[in-house]
This record gives C-alpha cells, sequence and structure tokens, in this order.
C-alpha cells in the first residue's frame, strides 16, 4: 500500500524461488523476499532437480464436474468421501446412509487417512430379495449419501490436492454389489443411478466416481454414461476436438497392440504422498534433525540431501525402509485406476521411476495382475502369464526397500547394478509407442534409454530415406514452447491446457483426457465382451442381437457332456467366451434367454425368417425370467 514500509528479506527465499511476501504477525513490518546472488547461483545449480514454479494461479468459476466410471475397488481410491457397504448391516435401515467416526475410520483405513468423510449404506443387494425393490432400495441409497456428502465437499479444497473434491461409491448392484445376482438387468440400475450423479457433480461442482471390479459392468456403466450424459457436448465436454482427436489416435495405437506407458511422481500427487520436497524433510525430522538443521538441510540439491539424512539415521538401509514406509500410505487415485485399465484391457506394457504400489494395487482391487518387473521376471516369460501386463520399476520399488534408487550414488551406479532395465526401457520404445504421463522428462536414465533408441531409429531412417519416427506421446499439464521445442523430433506433445489460469484445472483436464481414452479403449474391447451375457441383454445394438441369435446353438452345446469332452469344445468355448458367455449361462436359463433375444430381435427389425413367426408370438406376452420354451431354432442336443 502507499506508504507502507517494507523490509528486504534475502533469507526467505529457498533455491528455485520466484520471491515473494512473508507478511509478519501484528504491527510487525512485512518483508519482501528478494533472492541475492548466492540464493541465484544455487537455484541454478539445482534447477534440474526442481518442479517448474507454477505463476499464482486465478481462481477460477466453479464449474460442474465429472463423472468418473473406474475399474477398481472404491476403498482404496483417493476421494474426500467414500460409501461403503456397512460393516453390521443387521444394523441399518434399508436406506440409511450412516457417516463414520474419525476413530472408526481410523480402525478401518489406517492412521492418517485423508479420508473427509466415510459412510455406510446398504449399497449392496443382500438385503432385499427381488431385483426391482434391490434397484429402488439401492437407488436411495445414493440419493442419500449425495445428500450427506455432497453439501460437505461443495466449495472446500480436495484434501487430496485434486482440482475438485472427489466422491467415490460402488456401483450399485452390480459386481461384487450383488453376491445374490438377484440384478437380472444391470443396465437398468445403471440408468436409474447415473443422472443423480451428474445432477450432483452439477449442484455441488465436486467430481464423482463410480467404482466396480466387475468387468462386463464396467464396459456397460461406460456405455451408458456416453448415452445418458445430459451435457452438450457428451461425457467429455471439456476436452477440445484436438484432445479427443489425439485420444482416438491413442485409443486405435493401443487396440492394435502399438501402445506402452511411462507414468510418473504426476500420477502419484492426488493419492496423499507427500511430494519430493515434504518426503525429504520428514524423513529429516524422523532423522533427528532439528528445525535449524533441517532449514539448512533444504538448501541442499535434492540427490545430496538423502546421503546426509541416511548417515543420521544409522545407514543406507534404515533410510530406505523409511522411506518404502512413507510411500506405502498412499492411496491409489483415478490416474492410477485408469492407467491399470488400460494394461489389464489390452496387456499394454507400464514403466514408472515411482517407488509406490498403487498402479498394482488399483489393478488388484479389479482383480487383475501386474508382473512387476524385474521382480516377476521368470514369472512374466511362462507362457501362463501372456495374459498379465507387465510393470517396469526403474527406481526400485517400496515392496523391496534396497532397490530404491534415491541417492546421488545409486544414480551414478545405475547403469553397472541396473543396466538391464534401461535396456528393457529402450526395447520398448523400440517396439510401441509410449504414452508419457505424470513424468517431467528430467531423469538421465530415461533420457539415455531415449537416446540409445533414437540413434538406432535414426539410421534406419536414414538407410531407408524416411523421416525419423516419433517415439512416443507426452501428456503434458500447461503448454510450454519451449518443451515443445525441445522434444519436437521425439515425441508429440499433448498439452491439457494453455496455461495455468485457463478455463479448467489442467491436472483435471489431464484425468478427463485419460478417461476419455480409457473409455474409447473399453468400449471398442466391449463391442462384443457382453452379447452373450444375459444380464446386459437391453443394451445390445441390432447388429449384436444378430449375432447373439447365431451364437446361441453354440451356447446350448455346454449342456452336452459329449461335446465337451470332445476336443471340439475348447475352440468353441473360447469362441462364446470372447462373445461374453460364462459357464453359468447353461441349460437352466436357456429358455428365457432365447425368449428375451426373440423378442429383442423383433424390437429391432431383424429376426430370421426361420424364427420371426414364433417370436411375434412371444413378442405378445410379457418377458418372463422362467418363461417355458415356445419354439426352438435348432434342435437340443440329446
Amino acid at each position: 500500500a502507499p506508504g507502507a514500509r517494507v523490509q528486504i528479506d534475502e533469507s526467505a527465499v529457498r533455491p528455485g524461488s520466484a520471491g515473494g511476501i512473508r507478511t509478519g504477525g501484528p504491527g510487525q513490518t512485512p518483508k519482501v523476499a528478494v533472492p541475492s546472488a548466492r540464493h541465484v547461483l544455487r537455484s541454478q545449480s539445482t534447477m534440474s532437480q526442481l518442479p517448474t514454479p507454477q505463476p499464482q494461479k486465478k481462481k477460477r468459476a466453479p464449474h460442474t464436474g465429472h463423472v468418473f466410471i473406474l475399474r477398481c475397488h472404491v476403498r482404496g481410491i483417493a476421494a474426500d468421501t467414500l460409501l461403503i457397504p456397512p460393516r453390521k448391516p443387521e444394523t441399518f435401515d434399508s436406506y440409511e446412509v450412516r457417516q463414520m467416526s474419525d476413530e472408526e475410520v481410523s480402525e478401518t483405513f489406517g492412521e492418517g487417512c485423508f479420508v473427509r468423510g466415510v459412510f455406510e449404506g446398504r449399497i449392496e443387494t443382500t438385503s432385499y430379495h427381488d431385483e426391482e425393490t434391490a434397484i429402488e432400495g439401492n437407488s436411495k441409497v445414493v440419493e442419500n449419501y449425495i445428500a450427506s456428502a455432497g453439501p460437505m465437499l461443495k466449495g472446500t479444497r480436495s484434501r487430496f490436492r485434486r482440482a475438485m473434491p472427489l466422491m467415490a461409491m460402488p456401483m450399485p448392484g452390480c459386481g461384487e454389489m450383488d453376491e445374490p445376482d438377484i440384478i437380472v438387468n444391470e443396465g437398468q440400475m445403471i440408468r436409474t443411478v447415473l443422472p443423480m450423479l451428474y445432477a450432483c457433480a452439477e449442484k455441488f461442482q465436486i467430481d464423482v466416481a463410480v467404482c466396480t471390479s466387475d468387468p462386463n459392468a464396467y464396459a456397460v456403466a461406460v456405455i451408458q454414461r456416453r448415452q445418458m450424459c445430459p451435457k452438450q457436448g457428451g461425457a467429455f465436454w471439456m476436452l477440445s476436438a484436438e484432445h479427443r482427436k489425439e485420444a482416438q489416435r491413442l485409443r486405435e495405437s493401443a487396440i492394435s497392440g502399438q501402445l506402452a506407458l511411462l507414468y510418473g511422481a504426476g500420477v502419484s500427487i492426488a493419492s496423499g504422498l507427500p511430494n519430493w520436497g515434504e518426503l525429504l524433510n520428514s524423513l529429516a525430522e524422523q532423522a533427528g534433525f532439528d528445525d535449524e538443521d533441517r532449514e539448512a538441510l533444504s538448501h541442499l540439491m535434492y540427490l545430496d540431501q538423502p546421503k546426509l539424512i541416511a548417515e543420521k539415521m544409522g545407514g543406507h538401509q534404515p533410510f530406505k525402509e523409511a522411506v518404502a514406509k512413507l510411500v506405502r500410505k498412499g492411496r491409489y487415485t483415478p490416474a492410477h485406476a485408469m492407467l491399470g485399465a488400460i494394461g489389464d484391457t489390452q496387456k499394454v506394457p507400464a514403466a514408472t521411476t515411482n517407488y509406490d504400489l498403487m498402479f498394482e494395487e488399483a489393478v488388484a482391487s479389479a482383480k487383475g495382475k501386474v508382473l512387476r518387473i524385474p521382480w516377476q521376471l521368470q514369472e512374466a516369460r511362462s507362457d501362463h502369464n501372456d495374459d498379465f501386463p507387465q510393470l517396469l520399476k526403474l527406481h526400485g520399488c517400496a515392496m523391496d526397500p534396497e532397490s530404491i534408487v534415491l541417492m546421488r550414488e545409486d544414480y551414478m551406479r545405475y547403469a553397472d547394478e541396473r543396466g538391464v532395465l534401461r535396456g528393457l526401457l529402450s526395447e520398448m520404445l523400440m517396439q510401441r509407442e509410449l504414452l508419457v504421463v505424470g513424468f517431467s522428462m528430467t531423469d538421465e536414465n530415461v533420457h539415455k534409454a531415449i537416446d540409445e533408441v533414437r540413434k538406432v531409429q535414426k539410421y534406419e531412417a536414414q538407410q531407408r530415406g524416411e523421416e525419423h519416427q516419433h517415439l512416443g506421446t507426452c501428456l503434458t499439464l500447461v503448454e510450454n514452447a519451449m518443451f515443445r521445442n525441445l522434444w519436437k523430433e521425439d515425441f508429440q506433445i499433448i498439452s491439457c491446457s494453455d496455461d495455468w489460469n485457463s478455463e479448467h484445472a489442467p491436472e483435471w483436464i489431464c484425468d478427463c483426457f485419460l478417461d476419455c481414452l480409457v473409455s474409447g479403449i473399453t468400449e471398442s474391447a466391449a463391442a462384443n465382451s457382453f452379447i452373450m451375457n444375459s444380464k446386459y441383454q437391453v443394451l445390445l445394438t441390432r447388429p449384436q442381437l444378430t449375432v447373439k441369435s447365431a451364437l446361441e446353438p453354440l451356447h446350448y452345446l455346454a449342456g452336452d457332456a459329449e461335446v465337451r469332452n470332445s476336443p471340439m469344445w475348447p475352440v468353441i468355448e473360447n469362441l462364446l467366451r470372447e462373445f461374453g458367455w460364462t459357464p453359468q449361462e447353461n441349460d437352466n436359463d436357456k429358455r428365457a434367454y432365447r425368449s428375451t433375444t426373440s423378442m429383442q430381435l423383433i424390437e429391432a427389425g431383424t429376426s430370421s425368417p426361420r424364427t420371426h413367426k414364433t417370436s411375434q408370438s412371444e413378442s405378445r406376452l410379457p418377458s418372463q425370467a422362467n418363461a417355458p420354451p415356445r419354439h426352438r431354432s435348432a434342435p437340443a442336443p440329446r
């Protein structure tokens, strides 16, 4: 203010800082932090270790959130509120939703849980006896959860450093939430809940995550979201035309088996884990450094601080064990779940410099499996594990603290002790397009792997008289012309936003872009994945109904023991499984199964001539789950 006194304070500035104002207490003179020459020199020497400073962000106008469909279990997601089935369901009324106390949250999820509110409610179907009442009851539980959690989150900051607070819940009445298997039409359950979730996201300006570990329920929910989103522009209204075009290109790369993933610490920012500086400060505090020593320690380069902390702790082993313990405390983010879904659905290999286990935990929560390299290298070579994606952990893993790469000497000895891992990354770069997410592109070992492949590809391109092709695509938060110019020959750059003050937070756009990508992959893979599953018949298109009708005679062969024991059966079974058939779809339900299909074919106008007449007679009758057979278009096996 005019006439106000200010005091220059050089000590207020840390390496890499852009300067700022320190305001004292009442009656104290505010101090303006100005970097001295000493600080500027030290900043320049450490800048490669530090994140790019972000300018002051303007406050954004509130806007509607996004409804994420995630393939993971709700209990482990990094969300501000959770809805889980009650621990003691007998103490709950049918539609009651009750918030757990802080003590109960600590007992259930462990100390230091960042979740703002955990709610319990009968979101599963175990307390119901028929589909109609289960759908009605589950819908009311969701409604009550929204009424409790929505106002709690509106206008607040996410505890997980997300752009918007996140409200998470399991997909009601589907997958693990339907153990009695009484929901015949899961599509109806999802269609009932989705409008409520979109209204919630708009009213309270929050994100909503619907989680399921069931692959079919996940695929159907993704399709239903696209069809039912009330926003003009569809489920991904917030993405530009260029973003959608790039998502389509990457989707085709994944489906054709040409995509690989490289993700870094940016994916784990919203997990509740400390950032790099906070991690080192916490370790220094554990080691016994006082405030003054920790302040002095923070002025050293990030690769030098661990050496002194380890010495104070008594050696490398206790230090790395402390690191591993800290990084195990996080919860997987939507980004972990979405990247894991890409890997699990398309068997896309991934690499990371992160120590944490959140990618693996997200996949495991969806009943998937990731082979951690190099620890499971022998298992990965087995023919029985071709269906499992691999995760190359370049800098070690919290499961093996000694493997963690953190100190300067770890980096200096990397080529001697872990050069083979860099070779595996080079092989990945040679064979596939690399999608880079949440990674700053400053790691020297990754640089060397890129350079090795770059030299080979440039030489081969020159020999063939062709242009050098990109090694992959780098997804960045904000447009940086210098970064783009630096990597333009090797990577296509996708910037989520033009600057930090864009209409929507760059990190939010990044999550929505990943959701668009994985949803497209899921829809493509699901084109035939639930055709033979009776729970999703109402979702089938006309071509899908025609294919289903043609496959039904093969479906009946499951009831013929002689056929099942023949060499032909494995081929038939594999074909049926590709279209969503499971052994539970046996002769006990084939009558209703066939009747439903015939009626749907009539409605779609594609019934075949030999079944048309009978189907017309059936179409006059209401669909019954146990309707007797009216006809057979193919003789049943004896």
